[in-house]
């Protein structure tokens, strides 16, 4: 949401450039918060800070010596599990469509009006934010495949359930999203 609110205050002149810098913000975000932050063992960048210019010499040895343990593998295996079973069943009830239709309707005098908000309840697919979390959870399963091959079976899973989500919401669920220029989809694959 913050990423979407100050991409929002920017004032992007077409609907793919405000898409494609979503993508490129919340695909650093996801990764410095959900992969780089844990992996190290840390919870903020707060922490980070604090325990990169403390006194102490036997910060980075510390920070280094639990990078693979295997806590934080099975936090990440939890982590695309729970990403796969709770996130995309949240997303595909669209608890904030529904939330802001009951607020409209409660408001709404006429007739006419409830139609017309019925019709606005729609939203368009936010595909800069939803490449940029696919892209965040794909780099996690390549990382940590690497030292703990059983996430490769979660990762396939999430990428199945992802899939399958996706696109429900984008067929039955959103408005059209329009023409995209190719920088986003460039952008996508260069990350």
């Amino acid at each position: 949401e913050i990423v979407n609110w100050t991409c929002k205050l920017e004032k992007h002149r077409t609907k793919s450039g405000y898409y494609h810098w979503v993508l490129k913000k919340a695909f650093l975000y996801l990764l410095i918060s959900v992969e780089i932050l844990p992996l190290f063992g840390y919870n903020s960048i707060a922490t980070w800070i604090m325990e990169l210019f403390s006194d102490d010499k036997n910060g980075i040895d510390t920070m280094l010596s639990c990078m693979f343990s295997d806590y934080n593998l099975a936090f990440f295996c939890n982590l695309i599990l729970a990403a796969a079973l709770v996130g995309r069943s949240i997303e595909l009830l669209q608890l904030k469509g529904i939330y802001t239709y009951i607020w409209e309707r409660s408001r709404a005098r006429t007739k006419r009006e409830m139609a017309l908000i019925f019709k606005s309840v729609k939203r368009s697919f936010n595909i800069g934010y939803n490449y940029a979390k696919l892209q965040t959870y794909l780099c996690i399963v390549i990382t940590i495949s690497l030292f703990c091959p059983l996430i490769t079976i979660f990762g396939m899973f999430f990428m199945v359930v992802k899939f399958t989500v996706d696109k429900f919401l984008m067929v039955w669920r959103t408005s059209p999203c329009g023409s995209f220029n190719a920088n986003t989809h460039y952008t996508s694959a260069y990350f």
